[in-house]
């Protein structure tokens, strides 16, 4: 046996345990790379989400797209399929816009997203009270809404909603800022 081993050093227990710890510290560097790496994409869209919501509360829709084209132009947003750009047009009506009083006519905010994190356009938000549609609202193009206020009701439901996903319900508490709300696809 010992003649068997010299002849073929990879046969060797030691060399196949060095090879085998190698292999294994190698996957759990790439795999620690790779949640960094993923980390840092989600919180960069966070930042940029927070940044869009502040961005826009001007209550001036020609305000809030210069203030998203100078963020876009320092690099501070992403706008790779030049949506803002688009919805920023002269006389677009597109455009998203929250109150300049830092959301006193507002009970809450956010943004509504699929399963993967991006953005769903034109979902209804439906604030609900006592059971029973006080008002609607679709989101925008970057999935934004704003839940409105409404005097000694909080907390109050929320129902979102959009053809060919899952609905969700919700309770907002006044005060309670922004929320992601996210919808799954049907299958």
């Amino acid at each position: 046996m010992e003649e068997e081993i010299r002849k073929s050093p990879w046969l060797n227990p030691l060399v196949l345990g060095l090879f085998a710890a190698t292999l294994g510290f190698m996957s759990n560097v790439w795999v620690t790379s790779s949640n960094n790496r993923n980390s840092q994409q989600i919180e960069r869209m966070r930042s940029q989400s927070n940044l869009i919501l502040e961005s826009i509360k001007t209550g001036n829709t020609e305000s809030n797209c210069k203030n998203l084209s100078f963020f876009v132009r320092l690099g501070l947003l992403d706008d790779p399929q030049n949506a803002i750009q688009n919805v920023c047009q002269p006389g677009s009506k597109e455009a998203p816009a929250l109150p300049a009083n830092g959301g006193q006519n507002f009970l809450a905010w956010g943004r509504v997203v699929d399963e993967t994190h991006s953005p769903i356009a034109g979902a209804t938000v439906a604030t609900l009270l006592s059971g029973k549609v006080a008002n609607t609202s679709p989101t925008t193009v970057d999935g934004l809404f704003t839940v409105p206020f409404f005097p000694a009701t909080s907390p109050i439901e929320i129902q979102v909603s959009k053809p060919g996903y899952t609905t969700k319900r919700q309770l907002v508490i006044a005060g309670s800022g922004e929320m992601e709300i996210m919808l799954f696809r049907k299958p």
